[in-house]
């Protein structure tokens, strides 16, 4: 699975840095999960998973939530946080 998140660095680039980072926690343990991050156009916010436009904020007027972006990472991401004080490994 790829994802690949295009945006206005000047304006975005925190937000684009922590959705990656929520998407990447759901997928730590992925051997085969790319995540890239691509300077947009001036105001540009689109996520692009597997060459397809999954989100984009030109259309929403909005950003994406990370469940928005991966069916299911919410509930991930809320069974990492629940086990955050042990190690995953």
């Amino acid at each position: 699975m790829e994802y690949q998140f295009e945006f206005c660095v000047s304006c975005y680039l925190p937000r684009a840095l922590e959705l990656a980072s929520a998407i990447m926690e759901g997928h730590a343990h992925d051997d085969d999960f790319v995540i890239k991050l691509k300077p947009g156009a001036n105001g540009q916010f689109d996520v692009v998973r597997d060459g397809n436009v999954i989100y984009s904020k030109a259309k929403t007027n909005q950003f994406p939530q990370p469940g928005e972006l991966d069916e299911g990472l919410r509930t991930r991401i809320s069974l990492e946080t629940s086990r955050a004080g042990n190690p995953c490994c």
